[in-house]
């Protein structure tokens, strides 16, 4: 059993060293609550960052190949791309005969 020194540094059943001990537990909990949360936000932040990065390099790549191109290719790109519209545009127009006609 602690018998406090002199009566100032106890309060009631609590010694002074116990009121320290506690402070130095409760901030301790707190700083690394708080720096959990700088963490994550850090990461995530990262991440967020890293994949615009991505982005914007695929999309500069993609442009400088498109710059690459000549008319002609873009053109017959953009035939295909038509050819393809055409041929979806055909396919939803059979499915829904098909679905139309059914009891």
């Amino acid at each position: 059993m602690k018998i406090p020194v002199k009566i100032s540094n106890s309060l009631g059943d609590l010694f002074w060293e116990e009121v320290v001990n506690f402070k130095k537990q409760v901030s301790t909990a707190i700083d690394n609550f708080i720096n959990s949360i700088f963490d994550d936000r850090l990461y995530h932040g990262s991440r967020a960052l890293v994949k615009a990065l991505r982005f914007y390099n695929e999309f500069l790549e993609k442009q400088d190949r498109y710059q690459q191109e000549t008319p002609a290719q873009r053109q017959a790109e953009r035939a295909w791309i038509d050819s393809q519209w055409t041929e979806i545009k055909r396919l939803e127009k059979g499915i829904k005969v098909i679905l139309n006609s059914s009891p």
